[in-house]
């Protein structure tokens, strides 16, 4: 399942730079009943296919029994070698899906779900980060260090990359991946679940 997963959440191309990616806003988690979460780091990161791995793995490890979301955008997946529009693969996958007891309220509930399982792995991320940095600053340098990043951040536009900087020393990184990193990542796994919601909204 885990290799179905990649194939339909992971894009097979290169990882493009901080420059050439389009600027995503951040998720809110207070729509569609999904706990609220507060990113830790403000720096900019960008989605690595590593940590997408990681999520898909623990998706995977949660995947509720029966047919739900998962199941579904498979069987979309699977219909894209056949001559359908967009509105047709999700309403054909549906009937295969109300076959087995699925309806469209219990297809969202299932897209909330994995929603809240990635929202947990990103607090559990930024928690992992803040405990392993502990040990890498005092408190002191650690107030100096806030009290640098505020005063940059009301600086103009060209300092961003400065700041950047002072918070990845602030915050560090996990296994040469920083709070910015595992954000974009984690949005780019529910946004696109978020797509599918405005589209079984739409078709179904």
């Amino acid at each position: 399942m885990l290799d179905k997963l990649k194939a339909l959440f992971i894009v097979q191309e290169e990882e493009k730079s901080n420059d050439d990616k389009p600027k995503t806003d951040a998720v809110d988690f207070t729509k569609k009943g999904v706990l609220e979460s507060k990113v830790y780091s403000e720096s900019e990161g960008k989605a690595s296919n590593r940590i997408m791995t990681q999520l898909l793995t623990i998706l995977n490890e949660n995947n509720q029994e029966g047919f739900d979301y998962l199941e579904y955008k498979n069987a979309i997946k699977s219909l894209e070698s056949m001559e359908m529009d967009e509105k047709t693969r999700y309403r054909s996958a549906f009937a295969t899906a109300k076959t087995l007891g699925v309806t469209v309220p219990k297809l969202l509930q299932s897209i909330g779900f994995y929603q809240r399982v990635l929202n947990n792995e990103r607090i559990k991320f930024i928690k992992t980060l803040k405990e392993n940095n502990k040990t890498n600053i005092d408190s002191r340098e650690e107030s100096e260090i806030l009290k640098k990043i505020a005063s940059k951040k009301k600086q103009i536009k060209q300092l961003t990359k400065e700041i950047s900087d002072l918070e990845k020393k602030l915050y560090g990184s996990l296994n040469g991946h920083t709070s910015g990193d595992f954000e974009a990542t984690t949005n780019k796994l529910i946004q696109e679940m978020r797509e599918d919601i405005k589209k079984i909204n739409k078709y179904l």
